[in-house]
């Protein structure tokens, strides 16, 4: 299954039942879900602590361009 398969069907009911396309509705909760987005309390410390110390990545099952966005929008893309 394809990213873009998963954007289609997990919209695909409530698409028919509103009239928006499942990838506008797709599109529409990535856009909130980063908005939304806040680190935890204490990690942007931890970050600072660590940048330039140690090797630091990011590991997940989230589509990349909301990964970034996440980023971008609790300023932690630097790490």
């Amino acid at each position: 299954i394809t990213a873009e398969d998963i954007q289609k069907r997990r919209f695909a009911k409530l698409s028919e039942q509103i009239g928006i396309e499942p990838l506008m509705l797709n599109q529409m909760l990535m856009s909130e879900m980063a908005l939304v987005s806040k680190p935890l309390e204490g990690v942007e410390a931890m970050l600072e602590a660590l940048y330039g110390k140690v090797k630091m990545g990011i590991i997940t099952n989230g589509f990349t361009g909301l990964q970034q966005r996440r980023l971008e929008n609790t300023k932690t893309e630097k790490y």
